[in-house]
């Protein structure tokens, strides 16, 4: 402080200016700082900090996703994550990719990561996403999000047929739930309606 590097913020401290703390940073060897970020995450996870200031730390050591994280980002509240889709987007996508098959945290984190790929309004990789997740999600009440989701991302390409389509199919199979059940048919309705199948 005394040197001008750190200011006090707070009850915390900050650098004085960000290319200090971008230098220092770039001068570390890559294996310290993936262990510091991941040291400084599990720390803030451990501390109840808000869940984007770990996963700050985890998106600049994505090498440390894995192990505590997975089982940590399951256990975070879906609101929480939705409130700040651009960083959920990235660690979800990080964390579903490390999860081993059969893992059912990757069938959460898919439904998760396709909710917050339309809260973010790309439907083009909602699509993609989704329509993988068709054929391996076998969770009725996790594919009843994704077909939500998804039935939604074809209706913002132009695609409400196939939206429609996605919503019968999984209607007709097992039950997803009052809440899901609920979604799917007033989506089919909106688009039946917007496609001029009813009058």
């Amino acid at each position: 402080m005394a040197a001008g590097v750190l200011a006090e913020a707070g009850s915390e401290l900050m650098f004085r200016h960000a290319l200090i703390r971008q230098a220092l940073h770039d001068g570390l060897p890559v294996a310290v700082r993936v262990g510091l970020h991941a040291h400084v995450a599990r720390g803030f996870a451990d501390a109840g900090a808000s869940w984007d200031r770990v996963a700050r730390h985890l998106l600049a050591a994505p090498q440390a996703i894995g192990g505590w994280v997975l089982t940590w980002l399951a256990g975070l509240p879906a609101s929480a994550l939705y409130a700040q889709p651009a960083i959920a987007a990235e660690l979800l996508d990080h964390a579903r990719r490390v999860c081993l098959p059969g893992d059912p945290r990757r069938e959460l984190f898919t439904a998760r990561l396709c909710t917050v790929l339309r809260l973010l309004r790309r439907p083009d990789d909602l699509v993609a996403l989704g329509e993988e997740a068709l054929a391996s999600v076998t969770d009725p009440k996790l594919l009843g999000e994704i077909a939500w989701n998804l039935a939604r991302g074809y209706r913002m390409t132009g695609r409400s047929d196939d939206g429609n389509a996605v919503i019968t199919r999984v209607l007709d199979g097992p039950d997803p739930g009052v809440p899901w059940r609920s979604r799917l048919r007033a989506e089919q309705a909106h688009l039946l309606l917007s496609d001029g199948h009813v009058g």
